[in-house]
């Protein structure tokens, strides 16, 4: 049976639901003084209030504007309203993290195995405090969720002996491998979700609003538009399949796993970046031949993306 679509009510309740969650992006970028990324988040927020009947802009702008103003927080410190250390178990799940870590630099013990351990750790973190909407920040999206980890890593480096240099380099390296863990821990504990019933019960709501016959793993998937393998898992997958190297084997699952909608908007913001800022700070050094070539390119980009952009509205409408 074809899933049926949307209602209008649907459509603006899911859109009130993803500015809030934008909103406090915006709030986030704000405290920790990353005014390049308040101005990216500021324009797609804008862009979805604009989605919303015109008797609700106003309130959602009110309600941006003050995120984009909210006062940074010094590096180091933990928004009050946002303290993770009264969340039960974190604490001890951050210290537990960073003793792994500085357990893993001082016994010289394998990186992969670390970075697995240390993965787990802060997934563990993750799915104990919430997000803007309430659900386990499996995204890591809240400021206290990236507060945990902050404070980690930043303890770890406290507790290495050695030139600071060597500790940061060190503690920079972990931090990678750890990066690169999560996408495996992460699917892995998804699985686990449908055998684990205690565990699933975090994602109560969402997998009752999945619907009767959807796994939990597949609906906090859904949810969440997370993969149900890791990107080592499917380099693996393709290596052993394959006649080809371990590096084009990674390259491929990175990017099957890479979001093209994502990748788009990521190429658009940074182009439109390096246009102003060349526009900007460079103007003066240019060729008129140049300047009126790169005119040209940039009126016909915005023709294009103009027409693109109604295309999208009357899709939307």
């Amino acid at each position: 049976m074809p899933k049926r679509s949307e209602t209008i009510d649907e459509i603006n309740e899911r859109t009130r639901t993803e500015i809030s969650a934008a909103v406090q992006r915006v709030k986030e970028a704000a405290q920790s003084g990353d005014a390049k990324k308040v101005a990216a988040l500021d324009e797609t927020t804008k862009a979805l209030i604009r989605e919303l009947p015109a008797n609700e802009r106003n309130g959602k702008y009110a309600q941006l504007k003050k995120a984009r103003e909210a006062e940074p927080i010094p590096a180091g410190e933990i928004e009050p309203t946002a303290d993770y250390a009264a969340v039960p178990e974190v604490s001890d799940l951050v210290s537990q993290g960073t003793q792994a870590l500085v357990d893993g630099v001082n016994l010289h013990l394998k990186a992969s195995v670390t970075a697995r351990e240390v993965a787990k750790v802060i997934l563990a973190m993750r799915v104990r405090l919430p997000n803007s909407a309430g659900d386990p920040d499996l995204l890591s999206e809240a400021f206290m969720t990236r507060a945990a980890a902050h404070d980690m890593y930043t303890a770890t480096g406290k507790q290495l002996s050695g030139d600071a240099y060597d500790v940061e380099i060190a503690v920079g390296k972990l931090k990678r491998s750890v990066q690169n863990a999560m996408s495996d821990v992460r699917s892995e504990y998804l699985r686990s979700l449908d055998t684990d019933k205690e565990e699933a019960k975090r994602f109560k709501a969402i997998i009752k609003a999945a619907g009767k016959g959807v796994k939990p793993s597949e609906a906090v998937a859904a949810h969440y538009s997370l993969p149900l393998k890791g990107k080592n898992e499917l380099a693996r997958e393709k290596y052993a399949a394959r006649n080809i190297s371990a590096s084009q084997a990674l390259a491929e699952a990175e990017s099957e796993m890479d979001d093209p909608v994502q990748k788009g908007v990521l190429a658009l913001q940074r182009a439109g970046d390096r246009l102003v800022e060349v526009a900007k700070t460079r103007k003066g050094e240019l060729d008129p031949k140049v300047k009126r070539e790169l005119k040209t390119h940039v009126d016909a980009t915005i023709v294009n993306l103009t027409a693109v952009s109604r295309e999208l509205g009357e899709e939307i409408r």
